[in-house]
């Protein structure tokens, strides 16, 4: 299927799309975004001639997009995932103002969002936390709390937020994260959840630094446990697992480490995620 990017009613579908919801974010990005192409200050319009979903196991989407390999800029020569940042080479505090399409603070221009001027989809963006600081492309706490603040303020079904790491096909030695909308289903999306239970494990840092382990908590799910969201099951196993070893942590200093834990740390962001996960850690 071709697309381009003059209308978006030709996006590339599958047969699972359905219609979809727009915020105030969504709203004044894609005007910001198509405006931005209208005045040219794109490497070129956006025509994304094929699209397929390869056959296989992880069902990978590859996109015919000519332009973006002949008229993109040329890539900085990454050599290490541990590169310096070089002022010398191209980066974002070059940008040019008509580039500029959000200002995400009040008061500075550090957390911005610009086009990408060589896109590779619909609001095909450029979120440039701390950008004044010109850091490296490495994933910082400070970018990965706006990245999913932003994912947050969308209610589109088709939003994107990525990374690409240096030695990963980034381009540009600058830390910036990817946004654009893609209208096509990622295996991530409706793959079955494999998880059947809760699981934690209890550690205590030594003299040298290294964490012991020293006890574990685990229990299957409830069948209707099974069908609760994420945020659910991260609250509902941190609460449990507290509640099981209360006896060693009453009265001490301890830390909750979660392999989402950045969930928690944006639900202050998000009030009706923030009552859920209150009523879950609440309800003991």
């Amino acid at each position: 299927m071709s697309y381009n990017s003059s209308t978006e009613t030709n996006c590339a579908c599958s047969k699972d799309i359905k219609k979809d919801e727009e915020s105030n974010f969504d709203l004044v990005l894609k005007e910001k975004w198509m405006e931005a192409q209208k005045n040219g200050v794109f490497r070129y319009i956006l025509n994304i001639q094929d699209s397929k979903i390869l056959e296989g196991k992880y069902h990978f989407l590859v996109q015919l997009n000519i332009d973006r390999g002949y008229k993109r800029r040329s890539p900085e020569n990454i050599i290490s995932m541990n590169q310096p940042f070089n002022e010398k080479d191209f980066n974002f505090t070059k940008l040019v103002s008509e580039e500029q399409i959000m200002n995400l603070n009040n008061t500075d221009k550090d957390d911005i969002i610009a086009i990408n001027a060589s896109p590779i989809e619909y609001c095909h963006s450029l979120l440039l936390p701390q950008r004044c600081k010109q850091l490296p492309q490495l994933v910082t706490k400070h970018s990965l709390l706006k990245a999913i603040e932003l994912f947050s303020l969308s209610l589109s079904s088709y939003i994107r937020v990525a990374f690409n790491s240096l030695c990963a096909f980034a381009s540009v030695n600058h830390l910036h994260w990817h946004l654009y909308y893609l209208r096509w289903r990622m295996l991530l999306e409706y793959i079955m959840q494999v998880g059947t239970g809760l699981g934690a494990v209890l550690k205590q840092t030594r003299k040298n630094g290294i964490q012991q382990p020293i006890a574990y908590f685990s229990r299957k799910l409830k069948l209707t446990e099974s069908k609760k969201k994420t945020i659910h099951l991260e609250c509902l196993v941190i609460k449990e697992a507290i509640l099981y070893w209360q006896h060693w942590l009453i009265g001490r200093n301890f830390t909750v480490l979660s392999f989402s834990l950045i969930i928690f740390q944006t639900l202050f962001s998000c009030p009706c995620q923030k009552r859920s996960a209150q009523a879950i850690l609440s309800n003991s």
